[in-house]
């Protein structure tokens, strides 16, 4: 439904909503407090690229948490499109016309410097500052951001993730990674040697860390709960399919249901297969003993 007082807009594909994507959205809603208007971001379901590379782009997080963390980052409403043939094939002031004007009643646009879209990625930045004045809507563009002496981006970030350097990616993301579901039954090995774990299936179309242990954090009704995590398959049993499973340090005992997010902090070790349960336990407690380390030192 249009708004008949218009919105402002802040259009990007925000894949993790970095601190790169939190610029944006942060001038975007300056600019929008400034008009009277409520914030809009603008994005697409899938990736762009997954129909010019015919495959889909392995993504930081899943549309929903997207949607989220563009809520938390300021936006006061966020738009999915669906990107499918019809709307890669859409000249790049057609876009413009039909979803910025028409059916937004967009007033004031902000994008990043190297936003590109329409056939053939034909439009850019400039285009749509000059086609935007042309209809009486302002057009900001935010410079990119760097960090470290390069850009702040989301391939430079799932390059950080795939390779288990947790650190640099929270550098980047202003946050730690996180993987996010609903809290389901696993094989009951953890409550069996004394470590029960939160169990999370690994969501689809989403880059992952090296399979292993990772200091973490449970995210449950608002509070980061310090947790020692598993990424893998178990494979000490008879490997099952690839799950996440976090063992809180002192917290709830039951969480089956819920919806929460862990935080990978820090890699600690590669999965291995052990022969028998007191060789895991061990590891375990060797595991949740390295943990508590890292949380007194950062105290």
């Amino acid at each position: 439904m249009i708004n008949p007082n218009g919105v402002a807009v802040a259009a990007g594909f925000f894949d993790g909503v970095h601190l790169g994507h939190a610029k944006l959205i942060s001038s975007a809603k300056q600019a929008a407090r400034e008009r009277g208007l409520p914030l809009c971001a603008l994005s697409f379901l899938s990736h762009p690229d997954d129909l010019k590379n015919g495959r889909p782009t392995p993504l930081i997080c899943e549309a929903d948490e997207r949607a989220r963390l563009l809520t938390e980052a300021g936006a006061d409403d966020v738009i999915l499109l669906p990107f499918g043939r019809r709307m890669m094939d859409t000249p790049w002031d057609n876009f413009i016309e039909q979803t910025l004007i028409g059916q937004l009643n967009t007033r004031h646009v902000a994008v990043g410097a190297d936003f590109r879209f329409g056939k053939g990625a034909a439009g850019n930045a400039a285009l749509l500052a000059d086609f935007c004045a042309q209809r009486g809507v302002t057009c900001q563009i935010v410079d990119k951001l760097e960090l470290d002496g390069a850009e702040v981006s989301s391939s430079r970030i799932r390059a950080h993730v795939i390779a288990g350097n947790m650190s640099a990616a929270a550098r980047l993301l202003g946050r730690p990674h996180f993987i996010s579901g609903e809290v389901g039954h696993g094989r009951g090995i953890g409550r069996k040697i004394g470590a029960p774990t939160a169990n999370l299936p690994l969501p689809e179309g989403v880059c992952l860390p090296p399979y292993g242990v990772y200091v973490s954090e449970l995210e449950y009704n608002g509070r980061r709960l310090p947790a020692v995590s598993n990424i893998g398959q178990k494979p000490t049993f008879g490997a099952g399919p690839p799950a996440l499973e976090t063992h809180v340090l002192s917290g709830p005992a039951e969480l089956y249901g819920e919806q929460v997010r862990v935080y990978l902090l820090e890699y600690l070790r590669p999965e291995k297969v052990f022969d028998n349960e007191m060789g895991l336990k061990s590891a375990i407690d060797t595991d949740i003993a390295a943990a508590r380390r890292y949380f007194k030192a950062v105290d």
